[in-house]
């Protein structure tokens, strides 16, 4: 019965994961060479589950499509590479894909190669044979075919990690309110699949090492995978554009901003930021408010970052914590709810309202109101 639902539950999981490939493939929008990415990501993924379910449905494919046995072995090792080139393209401006990181493939050009040649180039009659035989699989290749896709897998995570936490990074030092691209389902995802993975070292240590928990351990860990290339995919549809990315090259390496000018464009910062108040547009970022101070937007970044030692979302968040200040310790707006006064300065998140809050008073804003201050 676990069987037939788990074989169920990969045909569905085919044909969703297709239909989202085709969908990611002809959506038009700036994230063009992320979705082709995450659609080869998905392709590959179908082709690995019917890879398993041709063991799962032995009997049928073994006498009518013996060409699927093996197919989608090789394509398991590129979820890796995919999965870090997404990444990559989604968050880096500067990512183009070139010649060079057809190297990331290798390996599975590799794999696919000399599976071609031990199994897919033979008739099906002669596979049959091959299927049956005994050394099909050679053991040493078996377990280093293992420990190399759960190297990969978890190198490549672990990197795209990295990438996604730089780009967070970044946007807090290019726009005010991050919320709705600070890809945080991402992260969710990544960590996900780094817990799948480990799952699967489980798997691995079992070849040599029996532990008593296999089955348990392949079945949470394709569960983990369901859940989470889901999350993937779908949160992949429904991601707005991304108009900030980061430049994977080194910041401000070729400024040439004197000592006088720093401090002639602080000063314009300072008094235009006391006088307009621009930090009141929930949708302030580094290049509208460039445009406004008439600083150029690398210099205004620089400036932020290395003067104030602050990234432009704190600073930023620094003055409506200010103006919020303002608000409530004015009596005549003591009937103003705290919501209220978040959005009236800039906020359109309670939760980064209170953080901010909290980071620069030592206090949330209720117990600022209960502390009698107001």
């Amino acid at each position: 019965m676990k069987s037939q639902f788990f074989n169920v539950l990969m045909m569905i999981v085919m044909v969703q994961f297709t239909l989202l490939a085709i969908a990611l493939l002809f959506r038009k929008d700036n994230n063009r060479q992320a979705n082709i990415f995450l659609a080869m990501f998905a392709i590959a993924k179908v082709l690995c589950l019917s890879n398993m379910l041709s063991y799962q449905l032995y009997d049928l494919t073994f006498t009518y499509f013996p060409h699927a046995f093996i197919f989608g072995r090789s394509f398991t090792i590129m979820w890796g590479p995919l999965l870090y080139l997404y990444t990559r393209s989604l968050t880096q401006s500067d990512f183009r894909f070139r010649p060079v990181h057809l190297l990331h493939f290798l390996i599975p050009f590799c794999d696919l190669t000399f599976w071609s040649i031990r199994f897919h180039l033979h008739s099906a009659a002669a596979k049959r044979l091959l299927i049956t035989s005994e050394g099909l699989y050679p053991q040493l290749y078996s377990h280093l075919y293992s420990a190399y896709l759960v190297i990969s897998i978890l190198t490549y995570t672990i990197i795209s990690l990295l990438m996604v936490w730089k780009y967070r990074k970044f946007l807090k030092e290019h726009v005010s309110n991050t919320g709705a691209i600070n890809l945080s389902w991402l992260y969710v995802v990544l960590f996900g699949f780094l817990a799948k993975w480990l799952l699967d070292v489980i798997l691995i240590l079992h070849q040599w090492f029996p532990l008593g928990i296999m089955m348990e351990s392949f079945y949470a860990s394709r569960i983990i995978l369901f859940i989470f290339v889901n999350i993937l995919l779908l949160k992949s549809m429904l991601q707005a554009n991304l108009q900030y990315r980061y430049e994977a090259r080194p910041r401000y390496q070729s400024s040439r901003l004197s000592r006088t000018e720093i401090n002639e464009y602080l000063e314009r910062l300072n008094q235009y930021m006391r006088k307009a108040k621009p930090y009141l547009d929930p949708d302030i970022s580094l290049p509208e408010l460039a445009r406004q101070t008439d600083i150029p937007a690398r210099y205004l970044s620089q400036i932020i970052n290395e003067s104030l030692q602050k990234n432009f979302y704190d600073f930023i968040n620094s003055y409506r914590i200010e103006e919020s200040l303002h608000y409530l310790k004015n009596t005549r707006m003591e009937k103003r709810t705290v919501l209220e006064v978040l959005y009236d300065v800039g906020f359109n998140s309670k939760s980064a309202f209170n953080t901010a809050f909290k980071n620069q008073t030592g206090m949330t804003p209720t117990q600022f109101i209960r502390s009698g201050q107001v």
